[in-house]
């Protein structure tokens, strides 16, 4: 009886252990439109292959974006002083197009749209980046932008980015009293962004975590 146990209590950890050690993988949902953008070099309808090459492209964006992140400089509007705003967002690493990492596991059409179900199996190195951003102490925010459909493919990635440089916006004004003259950070998104197609535009939502590394202030005199 005791030596029964003891096998089954080995058992149990083997296989804790097997499943601890599995590869952690996510899975997200994109679509691309199948009829050409107003302003594309080649007005013909999109090919399934050149609408999977897409999906892929978008994809490796949003994995990178929650996996690695983005380094960011933004400078808010100052009307008083003359000041435009500016928002420079940089990626800080981005996950190699073709790897094996990265596949389609499926795809469904609706209308002109085709949807395309994607996965991506971390790297040991990028599951240790992923647990530092965890352990981080780090701040919370969303936001929301768009971009009009006319700029084509790059179209719904600029909205994404508009939704990044508003959810810093609105980190800071609810939280800094005086209007800053520059803030440097990283963020990271939290979840895979929102995006739908309405009134000729790409509209994005976003949440992500962040972390403020340098606040500079106007001069006070």
């Amino acid at each position: 009886m005791r030596l029964g146990l003891s096998l089954l209590v080995l058992f149990l950890t083997l296989a804790a252990e097997g499943a601890s050690a599995a590869p952690t993988r996510h899975d997200l949902e994109l679509w691309v439109e199948l009829q050409p953008i107003a302003g594309e070099p080649n007005p013909a309808p999109i090919s399934r292959d050149e609408a999977a090459r897409r999906l892929l492209e978008e994809a490796r964006f949003v994995f990178s974006g929650m996996l690695y992140g983005f380094e960011f400089r933004y400078v808010p509007r100052d009307r008083e002083r003359g000041v435009a705003e500016e928002f420079v967002l940089t990626p800080i690493a981005e996950i190699p197009w073709g790897g094996e990492q990265l596949t389609i596991l499926d795809i469904r059409h609706e209308e002109n749209l085709m949807y395309g179900r994607l996965r991506y199996t971390l790297a040991a190195h990028e599951e240790t980046r992923r647990d530092a951003w965890a352990r981080s102490s780090v701040h919370r925010a969303s936001g929301s932008g768009s971009a009009p459909r006319i700029l084509g493919t790059v179209a719904k990635q600029s909205a994404i980015e508009d939704a990044l440089r508003n959810a810093v916006h609105e980190y800071l004004r609810a939280r800094v009293y005086n209007k800053p003259r520059e803030v440097s950070g990283r963020l990271v998104l939290s979840a895979a962004p929102r995006v739908i197609l309405r009134s000729g535009e790409y509209q994005a939502t976003v949440q992500v975590k962040l972390v403020i590394q340098d606040l500079r202030s106007y001069a006070v005199y």
